[in-house]
Formats: C-alpha cells, sequence, structure tokens
C-alpha cells in the first residue's frame, strides 16, 4: 500500500463490519496523546474511514479544546459526556459533534465524578456499555472510535480501556520510560484480571508505543530505544517528531492535514515526512487484525 499523502483513498475490506476502538493511553503527561488522537483521526478519514474520537480526559485542554468547544467541557445540561454514561436516558448519540473533519465527543467537567460511587467493577464498564449500544445504532456507521485517555490510571482510563480494542501508548523518551512503561503494563495487567473476575473475555490488546516528541538522532534516544527493546517492548513503525507545525496547526484548531492544505507556504522537508508517517500510523491502525478480529467480524 502506497503511504503517499496523494495516494488515493484506501478501504479496508472489512471496514463496513465492525467499528474499531482504540485507546491512547499512557501515563504521563505532555506526551502528545491528544496531538496523536487528532492526526490519526484525520489521516484515516482521509483515507476513507468515518472516524469518531471521544474526549475521555475529564480536562479542557484537550479534543475539546482543539474543536473550540471549551464551552461544552463546562456544560451541565442532561446532553453531556457524564449524562450519556450514567443517565439511562440520555443517548450518547445526542452529545456527538459534526466536526469538519471527524466527529466527537467532547468532555465534561461532571466525568471527574465518574467512579466515586462504591461498586468500582461496575462503574469501569460504563462506556463500554453505552460505546457498544451507540455503535449499534442503525444510524450510525463509524469504522473507528479513538479515545483520547487521561494522562494517570483511574476511573476514567479503566473505562477507556475497558471499552477498548487495542492501545496505543504515546511515550516521550527519557530516563524514565522504561519505569513508565513497566507501570502501564501493571495497569493493563489489573485490568484483565478485573475481566477474568467478571467472567469476561478481554479483547483489548496493546499495538505498541508510539515514540513521542522525538529527537531521533540524539544520544537519550538511542539509549532508551535499546533499553526498551531489551525489555520486550513493541513500538508502532512511525514516531512523532516535535515539530512546529503540530503547534501551528493546534493553534487554528486543525489537524497538520488541514493545516498544509490551507498554509501559504510550501511544507519543509521534515514536515512532509511527518504527514506521511501520519498516514503510515493510519494504516498500520486499520490494518491490524488478528485471527479472532477476523472471524467475529464476519458474525
Amino acid at each position: 500500500m502506497s503511504k503517499n499523502p496523494e495516494a488515493p483513498i484506501y478501504h479496508h475490506p472489512l471496514q463496513n463490519f465492525m467499528a474499531q476502538k482504540i485507546s491512547l493511553y499512557s501515563e504521563s503527561g505532555g506526551v502528545g496523546k491528544t496531538t496523536i488522537s487528532v492526526n490519526l483521526a484525520a489521516a484515516l478519514t482521509r483515507r476513507g474511514y468515518e472516524v469518531l474520537a471521544i474526549d475521555f480526559t475529564g480536562q479542557p485542554s484537550g479534543l475539546t479544546s482543539y474543536f473550540g468547544k471549551d464551552d461544552l467541557y463546562s456544560n451541565g445540561a442532561e446532553e453531556n459526556l457524564y449524562a450519556g454514561l450514567m443517565n439511562e436516558k440520555t443517548q450518547l448519540k445526542s452529545t456527538i459533534v459534526h466536526g469538519s473533519e471527524f466527529d466527537f465527543i467532547p468532555t465534561n467537567f461532571m466525568l471527574s465524578a465518574l467512579g466515586r460511587e462504591e461498586n468500582h467493577q461496575d462503574r469501569i464498564f460504563y462506556l463500554d456499555r453505552k460505546l457498544n449500544k451507540l455503535l449499534e445504532d442503525d444510524e450510525i456507521s463509524y469504522d473507528f472510535v479513538l479515545i483520547d485517555t487521561p494522562a494517570s490510571f483511574g476511573y476514567l482510563a479503566d473505562n477507556a480501556i475497558i471499552a477498548s480494542d487495542k492501545i496505543l501508548t504515546p511515550l516521550e523518551f527519557s530516563s524514565r520510560s522504561t519505569s513508565t512503561m513497566q507501570s502501564v503494563t501493571e495497569s493493563l495487567d489489573i485490568l484483565q484480571s478485573i475481566f477474568k473476575e467478571n467472567n469476561k473475555q478481554s479483547r483489548f490488546r496493546n499495538l505498541g508505543i508510539i515514540p513521542s516528541m522525538v529527537r531521533p538522532h540524539t544520544k537519550i534516544f538511542q539509549q532508551t530505544l535499546e533499553e526498551l527493546e531489551s525489555h520486550g517492548y513493541t513500538f508502532a513503525p512511525v514516531s512523532i517528531k516535535k515539530l512546529e507545525i503540530f503547534k501551528q496547526a493546534w493553534a487554528k484548531n486543525m489537524s497538520i492535514f488541514t493545516f498544509a492544505e490551507n498554509v501559504n507556504r510550501t511544507l519543509n522537508k521534515n514536515e512532509q515526512a511527518m504527514l506521511d508517517e501520519c498516514y503510515e500510523l493510519a494504516d498500520f491502525v486499520a490494518d491490524d487484525w488478528t485471527p479472532d478480529e477476523l472471524f467475529y467480524a464476519h458474525i
């Protein structure tokens, strides 16, 4: 498959069978989770897929801010993400905002109350139940749901991971990278055990690390890469470089693709390469199917 941004739209042969739910999860802040969420969603859209992004951070500075919908963060009305999870009368569908590049569900300040109830194990399945109900709606036809998670292990992250089929872990390379990944692995193992305790089959799996905010030719990058590989961690086939184009696009509430289409200058070599890598990440996600997933997709 071509990775050229000018390549024709690519359709996966199973794209109409099942929506893939993918969480971007890391236990460190400032690693580019939201930036990757935005540009992965935009790349998938340009590949011909229908994409829904969910801001599950509970913070006003993520996808909700990217869309310029900060006012919805403080929305205490009945149709917000918290109500969509907790109120049987509120449909998650009513919280969807239709964006110019892809659809999204904004976060809400009330999400911080999620999980304060006594029954922890029941509460971590809220998003899973409501999201599955949304995707069963005949009027809904998403191929991918991307979930931007908070940078900490807790009820919000639990809900996002439990609801997911796959996990991507953005990671900034530093002396703390290995301990961060060990913590992420332990957190995922805890959630796998909860599935077993509830006699449910776990379906989420980690697609790998996305090196983020990368300066690839530095000594710390090479050392960290070798250390992580020695511990058996796997990687997505791309890395997200620390480029100004991401900040410039964010300031205009755009993905780097839309920014590139509208900016009054020619992209430099590194910026063009970053567009290619975002497409490559989209293709990696779209093509990653296990034999079991292929089987259940046809049922």
